[in-house]
């Protein structure tokens, strides 16, 4: 599983992460990077356990900037916005939807394809990002899949978009 950014933060202008597949590993496994380029300053962490991937971030940037990303795999996502904002825009050749995630909000969220770009207006950034594979939740959830949410498991079994709320929920006072 690959994963490929390019854009303005980024040595060389690109970035590509690769991945056990379905992230799957038997111990744990955590990278700390400390960003300080291209107006760019802060850290990523990322740590990956039993077929789940998180990833937080904390950086401050002197501008608004957009970042080109395409996955070779699916993506579920749960994605929190502590501070700053972003907006993924697929490219119009996909099979995507757009997802804007505000400061203070979350959401959850199955794209079958990633391929488009990354926006982010905001000066600071704070999120927490926790990433699974179909695989995962078809695995773990199995047949209570249908019972927990007909809308996904539809959209996952038929391969379509699927975003929990259209502009991102509150984060609740007990989850900050």
């Amino acid at each position: 599983m690959k994963t490929v950014f390019k854009g303005k933060p980024f040595k060389n202008g690109t970035d590509t992460q690769e991945y056990n597949q379905d992230f799957a590993t038997d111990h744990l496994v955590e990278s700390v990077e400390s960003v300080d380029r291209n107006g760019i300053k802060g850290t990523v962490t990322n740590i990956q356990l039993h077929e789940v991937m998180l990833s937080m971030k904390e950086v401050s940037v002197e501008e608004a900037y957009e970042v080109e990303v395409k996955h070779d795999f699916s993506l579920i996502k749960m994605h929190f916005e502590i501070e700053g904002s972003n907006h993924y825009t697929p490219n119009p050749s996909t099979n995507g939807t757009s997802i804007s995630i505000p400061q203070g909000h979350y959401n959850f969220f199955y794209l079958p394809e990633v391929n488009g770009t990354l926006s982010f207006d905001t000066t600071k950034r704070k999120t927490l990002e926790i990433q699974f594979t179909d695989a995962y939740v078809k695995r773990v959830l199995g047949n209570n899949l249908k019972e927990a949410s007909v809308k996904f498991f539809n959209a996952l079994n038929s391969k379509r978009p699927f975003v929990m709320w259209e502009k991102g929920a509150p984060i609740p006072v007990e989850l900050r």
